[in-house]
């Protein structure tokens, strides 16, 4: 079994306990009228369903370009990318419709909101440590020449843009007037659409390219050479980054609320990344 299929097959098993947090729960937690709850309730499942159409269209391609690739350098990523890069695409895709404009006739609230009302410092701090070791890797691709890694940092950048455009477009997007009840639920659906719909996922997505800018990177040194295991190390710690950040948003950032599940759904995901980073450590030593 190549590394890339059983990173799929983790991402799979993983991903599917993860599913089985009732959405009920995390609606109860995050509303407390009916309204609201009814309001939450959509958003959490349009942006669940979204993530799971997006995971399995990614973990197909996955598994096309694992079975069909020859070459296995580079397979961290190319197996880890596509999988974990549609699930995070659904979650942004699932939010798209609120940059839309509202059209026809409606009421609006005159209450003012702001982007730091619904600001993600979290997301904010990812994403300059990416910016920066996609910068160092950048540098080091144009004095080697290789340029599809210069490449993937215009688009690490051009995701930074977009997704402060969508943030702002989710956090100023007009809403009719509400009663105190239900605009607190529309405030609390606006951040959790921005913070765990749209700024973590396309962080995460960040550092799954810069994932891959390292791997291309590594893939212009001679195997044996010291800047090229650097490179794979550098490509694999990213990789998992990016697992990491994933997993921890899985639920719209809050923990597991299936507490007799939580200790052996630790213990399955660290078995899982374990394996993976051994049998990779034993590629890229000597």
């Amino acid at each position: 079994m190549s590394v890339g299929f059983a990173l799929i097959v983790g991402l799979v098993i993983v991903g599917g306990l993860a599913l089985l947090v009732p959405t009920e729960t995390l609606v109860t937690a995050n509303a407390s009228t009916p309204a609201g709850r009814a309001l939450m309730r959509r958003f959490i499942s349009r942006s669940r369903r979204f993530r799971l159409v997006g995971g399995l269209i990614g973990i197909g391609i996955s598994l096309v370009i694992t079975a069909t690739r020859s070459d296995a350098s580079g397979s961290i990523t190319i197996g880890l990318l596509p999988a974990l890069a549609g699930a995070v695409a659904g979650s942004i895709v699932a939010e798209a419709f609120r940059t839309r404009p509202v059209r026809g006739p409606r009421t609006a609230s005159l209450g003012i909101r702001q982007d730091v009302d619904y600001s993600d410092p979290t997301a904010d701090v990812r994403e300059g440590i990416i910016a920066v070791i996609a910068t160092g890797i950048a540098l080091a691709a144009v004095a080697q020449g290789t340029w599809g890694a210069v490449g993937l940092f215009v688009v690490i950048l051009s995701a930074g843009v977009l997704r402060r455009w969508a943030q702002h477009r989710v956090a100023l997007r007009g809403r009719p007037a509400l009663d105190p009840d239900l605009a607190r639920a529309d405030d609390q659906v606006r951040r959790m659409a921005v913070r765990n719909g749209l700024a973590r996922p396309m962080v995460t997505l960040m550092a799954l390219l810069a994932s891959t800018q390292a791997a291309l990177l590594g893939a212009g040194y001679e195997e044996a050479s010291m800047p090229g295991q650097v490179a794979g190390l550098l490509s694999l710690a990213l990789a998992v980054v990016g697992v990491v950040w994933w997993w921890t948003n899985r639920n719209f950032g809050s923990p597991s609320i299936n507490r007799g599940r939580k200790t052996s759904m630790a213990l399955l995901a660290a078995a899982v990344v374990g394996v993976v980073v051994v049998t990779l450590l034993a590629r890229f030593l000597p």
